[in-house]
């Protein structure tokens, strides 16, 4: 497997990880350039842009009225 730059780095990392888990994972890119990556990668499947901030919304909304002493 032959790609270069940073698309060849981030497939390098997910197919050596794939094959390390053996399983075919689903695989999510974000990040500022995510959406660049994704289009000429192999293995990405899928872009959310605001992984992050959607996460801490979660935990925020699950831990909304908690008391904390």
């Amino acid at each position: 497997y032959k790609r270069q730059g940073y698309v060849g780095l981030v497939d390098g990392i997910v197919l050596k990880m794939k094959e390390e888990i053996k399983t075919d994972a689903k695989v999510v890119a974000t990040g500022g350039q995510a959406a660049l990556i994704a289009k000429e990668s192999t293995f990405i499947d899928e872009v959310v842009h605001n992984l992050t901030l959607e996460g801490l919304k979660e935990i925020f909304d699950m831990n909304k009225g908690a008391r904390i002493d």
